[in-house]
């Protein structure tokens, strides 16, 4: 799909509005806070996505030891004698 090809007004293409001597620097620093911000954020989310990994290592505990009740060999060895 094409898009319409938009011309600006004829008189607002002349006209100029200066600049003041501290509006580059306004916008210079704008553009930095800009950065810092995003930067914070892509910071922000790798530190939860770490965060979020280690809570899901710890909600699921690793045990070497298997249950004292379960198993087919803990209940072989568990049946009463044949005699």
């Amino acid at each position: 799909m094409l898009m319409p090809i938009v011309r600006p007004h004829p008189g607002l293409a002349s006209t100029r509005v200066a600049m003041k001597p501290g509006d580059e620097r306004r916008t210079e620093e704008l553009g930095h806070l800009k950065l810092a911000l995003a930067t914070f954020a892509l910071q922000l989310d790798a530190f939860e996505q770490r965060t979020h990994e280690v809570l899901l290592a710890v909600e699921q505990p690793v045990t070497e030891n298997p249950l004292a009740d379960g198993g087919p060999a803990y209940q072989r060895d568990r049946r009463p004698a044949d005699g």
